[in-house]
């Protein structure tokens, strides 16, 4: 037996692919949107030509995804604002979902804009990855990372002092 397999795009003219001969055929990656349609060619010397079924296969636009802050810094007690955007590509999205070592703080993991809560830490660093998909699962993720600041602590505190009438002060931080 012999092989050949064609191709047709968005519609067109079936046409052979140059060295796609074996039984089998793996399509390069593709990146242009749009419907490419197979089909194999065999041949057999003494019983003809087959031709098998055509097999679609449909590129489709990929969503994209972006996160605010990138990155984030939130003072420890405070909490920050976090913003997703995304743009779905040729299909509607399905899903959206925080992940990473700073959810447990989220508002919320499976909102576009949950606030991180950062109450009850005294600083760190955590990672935030926001990941949308859609009804045919492509997907698109965008990631940050927030810091938590340590708030300032006084250590050494200035001392009361007690001066004459035109004499000038000076704090000192006690040891």
């Amino acid at each position: 037996y012999t092989y050949q397999w064609q191709q047709s795009i968005n519609g067109g003219p079936f046409t052979d692919i140059p060295g796609a001969t074996g039984q089998n055929y793996d399509p390069p990656v593709l990146s242009t949107t749009g419907t490419y349609e197979y089909l194999r060619i065999e041949t057999s010397g003494a019983c003809g030509i087959s031709t098998s079924n055509v097999v679609k296969l449909e590129v489709v636009d990929s969503p994209v995804a972006t996160v605010l802050p990138d990155p984030g810094i939130v003072c420890a007690g405070l909490s920050l604002q976090m913003f997703a955007e995304f743009v779905p590509g040729t299909r509607p999205i399905t899903s959206q979902l925080w992940t990473g070592t700073g959810t447990p703080y989220l508002s919320s993991t499976s909102i576009k804009d949950p606030e991180f809560n950062a109450a009850a830490l005294a600083s760190g660093t955590f990672t935030l990855t926001f990941t949308v998909r859609d009804g045919v699962n492509c997907s698109a993720s965008a990631s940050t990372t927030v810091t938590v600041s340590p708030k300032p602590t006084i250590t050494n505190p200035p001392a009361d002092i007690i001066i004459c009438s035109g004499q000038t002060a000076t704090y000192n931080a006690t040891t």
